[in-house]
C-alpha cells in the first residue's frame, strides 16, 4: 500500500481478500492475534482512511469445519474495497 500510495497519493481504490481484520468483532470461532490487527490498522489508518460499506452477508471467508464440533468453525470479513478519501469525488 505505501509503493501505491506514493505512485499516487489521492485517487486509489485497492479491493481484494487482506487475510486481516480491523478488530476481533470481524471474526467467529478461534481468536485472532492483535497485533497482526494494529499492523493491518496501522497501514489503514496511515495510507486509506476509509473502507466501502458493504451488502450482503458479513461473512466473506469460512474454514468449514464445524460440522463435526462447532466449537472448530470459523468465519471472518476479508474481503473489502479500501480508497483514499478524494476517490469518491470523481
Amino acid at each position: 500500500m505505501r509503493l501505491v500510495h506514493a505512485m499516487a497519493p489521492s485517487l486509489w481504490l485497492v479491493m481484494g481478500d487482506f487475510n486481516a481484520l480491523f478488530g476481533a468483532h470481524e471474526k467467529s470461532g478461534r481468536s485472532s492475534s492483535a497485533s497482526s490487527r494494529q499492523d493491518f490498522l496501522s497501514t489503514v489508518n496511515d495510507y486509506i482512511h476509509h473502507c466501502l460499506n458493504m451488502r450482503g452477508s458479513f461473512v466473506t471467508w469460512t474454514n468449514s469445519r464445524g460440522r463435526l464440533d462447532p466449537r472448530d468453525h470459523v468465519e471472518a470479513w476479508l474481503d473489502r474495497a479500501l480508497y483514499f478519501e478524494y476517490w469518491l469525488s470523481y
